[in-house]
């Protein structure tokens, strides 16, 4: 008896399972030794290259105390000669009524300046027009290097007027004969009952010049520093030896000098 013939369709079906089992065992191994997953040529991506970009540095930011703050506008403080920022203006009432104002002139060259002249011009609240200008010098005579003294601007009191203004300051460049003087025994303060400041005290030459008169300028300040005085009396003489003690006494009537909270004395011979 003959054998059956097999079917050409199962054989081949046990063809595909063959080579199916041999492609996963196959795939098993190179995944086990480490070898890289087969891809198909058409799946592989090709890299792009972009350009390098190169962009300016960020500026770093400055420290607090490194940063600079830029004027809108410069001004040069170089004045060596000038008014300081402590005047102030009153008024004196008495028969009339008189416009003061007063302040201090500060000589930081080094250079003695004398033929000082100050000016200063009113204006209205609203507007530009002086109204009146003032000139005068300050009672010394000669402003040596380092020192200070104090001007006093006076007229009558105009109808209208709020502000003031300096205009430049015009000396000369030179000294005169000078000497040293001292004052002692000085005594200041405020009489409720003659409604005065006063001052008083002594002075003499100590120095190799001598001068046939003397005079003493004070300036007053209030508690801030501001110049609310400045006036000036000469040196009372029993004797008329240049070298000797001499007496003084000043007054300032005015109600306003009861805010007096400093004075300051200089000495000028002439």
């Amino acid at each position: 008896m003959q054998p059956k013939k097999k079917s050409l369709g199962v054989i081949l079906l046990r063809v595909i399972l063959i080579l199916a089992v041999s492609l996963f065992i196959a795939g098993a191994i190179k995944y086990a030794s480490g070898a890289e997953p087969f891809r198909s040529e058409g799946a592989q991506q090709t890299e792009i290259a972009f350009p390098k970009l190169s962009f300016p540095p960020m500026p770093k930011q400055a420290k607090q105390e490194q940063q600079i703050f830029l004027p809108l506008a410069l001004r040069s403080d170089g004045q060596q000669i000038k008014i300081l920022n402590n005047s102030s203006m009153y008024i004196e009432k008495s028969e009339i009524e008189i416009l003061h104002i007063v302040g201090e002139i500060a000589n930081n060259s080094q250079n003695p300046i004398r033929n000082i002249s100050v000016t200063a011009v009113l204006y209205p609240a609203n507007g530009t027009t002086a109204i009146s200008t003032i000139h005068a010098s300050p009672f010394s005579p000669v402003l040596f290097p380092g020192e200070k003294t104090c001007f006093n601007l006076y007229l009558e009191k105009p109808r209208t007027y709020a502000r003031y203004e300096f205009a430049k300051l015009s000396y000369e460049v030179g000294a005169e004969p000078t000497s040293t003087f001292e004052t002692r025994q000085v005594t200041a303060g405020w009489d409720e009952d003659n409604d005065w400041y006063i001052l008083r005290g002594q002075v003499q030459n100590v120095g190799a010049t001598p001068f046939t008169e003397a005079r003493v300028i004070a300036t007053l300040y209030d508690d801030s520093g501001t110049v609310i005085g400045c006036d000036q009396t000469f040196v009372s003489y029993q004797s008329e030896n240049p070298f000797s003690v001499g007496t003084f006494s000043l007054y300032f009537m005015d109600k306003l000098y009861d805010q007096v909270d400093a004075y300051r004395l200089q000495v000028v011979g002439q």
